[in-house]
């Protein structure tokens, strides 16, 4: 499957490089903060440690990069967390 430009880019815009060298992730918090009204702990912990996963992956799977695409904010608005 050939990946969308656009989305590409959103992905790109949502990590950003810390002064450290390292890579951060800017997460919606008002989306997430939704989502988890929304699962129990056992859902609200795995929920977490796939978007951990997927942010740090060297390679995304379609799956990570859809999580990725819901739950990070890309600069166009809304409120951002790192």
């Amino acid at each position: 499957m050939r990946l969308d430009p656009d989305h590409v880019k959103k992905l790109a815009r949502a990590f950003t490089t810390t002064h450290e060298g390292g890579t951060s992730v800017n997460i919606n918090i008002d989306f997430i903060a939704t989502a988890m009204d929304r699962l129990n702990m056992w859902e609200r912990g795995l929920l977490h440690r796939v978007l951990a996963k997927a942010a740090s992956a060297k390679k995304l799977s379609p799956e990570q990069r859809v999580l990725l695409a819901l739950f990070t904010h890309d600069g166009s608005g809304g409120h951002a967390a790192k």
